[in-house]
C-alpha cells in the first residue's frame, strides 16, 4: 500500500472535489456516504484498483466530472449513471469496462465520453439523445460496430474509434460536418 493523496475543496462544509490517486484498493467508500455529497462535483479516481463504484454515487446531483481512468479493475460504471444530469465528462481510460450503461443515454449535458483502452465490445447507448457531446474516444476496444446515432450528433468534431474489430460503419458517417481530424 502506497500513500493517498487527497485533495478536496469544501463549500459551506460539504465536499465539492474529490481527488485519489495511487493504488486505492477494491471498493471504494460506503455508499450512503457518497450520496451525502450533494455539492461534489468533481470525482476524480485515478491510478487505484477500484473494481467496483457504489450505486449511490449517482444521488450526487452536482457531479460534473467522473474521471476514472487507470483503474485496470474497473468492469463496469454504475447503472443510475444517467441521474447526474449536471455531469459533462467521464473519463475512463485504461479500465476494464466491458459495457456502458444504458443510462449514459439520459447524461444530456454531457460534451465528452473518453473509454479508450477498455474491453468495450458493444455499444447499447442512444447517442441521439447525446446533443452536446464533442468528443468521443473509443479507441482501443473490441467493438466490432457502432450505433448509428453516435454519428448524427450536431457538435461531435472528434471521435475516434481507432484499433477495435469494426467490421463495418453506418452510412451517416459521411454526413458529420464538424467531424475533422
Amino acid at each position: 500500500f502506497r500513500p493517498v493523496y487527497i485533495m478536496t475543496f469544501a463549500f459551506q462544509n460539504e465536499f465539492t472535489k474529490i481527488k485519489l490517486k495511487s493504488h486505492w484498493y477494491g471498493s471504494l467508500i460506503k455508499g450512503d456516504r457518497v450520496a451525502n455529497l450533494t455539492k461534489l462535483k468533481n470525482f476524480s479516481f485515478f491510478h487505484n484498483h477500484l473494481s467496483v463504484l457504489p450505486d449511490a454515487l449517482s444521488q450526487c446531483e452536482s457531479l460534473e466530472y467522473l474521471l476514472l481512468d487507470y483503474n485496470r479493475s474497473l468492469v463496469s460504471l454504475p447503472s443510475g449513471i444517467g441521474q447526474l444530469k449536471h455531469l459533462k465528462d467521464v473519463t475512463a481510460n485504461y479500465c476494464k469496462l466491458q459495457t456502458l450503461p444504458r443510462s449514459l443515454q439520459d447524461c444530456h449535458d454531457i460534451r465528452m465520453l473518453q473509454f479508450s483502452h477498455n474491453e468495450l465490445s458493444t455499444l447499447d447507448v442512444d447517442f441521439s439523445q447525446l446533443v452536446k457531446l464533442v468528443n468521443v474516444q473509443l479507441d482501443y476496444n473490441q467493438l466490432r460496430n457502432v450505433p448509428a446515432s453516435l454519428f448524427n450528433l450536431p457538435l461531435l468534431n472528434k471521435l475516434n474509434l481507432s484499433d477495435n474489430q469494426l467490421t463495418s460503419l453506418p452510412d451517416s458517417v459521411g454526413i458529420m460536418p464538424e467531424l475533422f481530424d
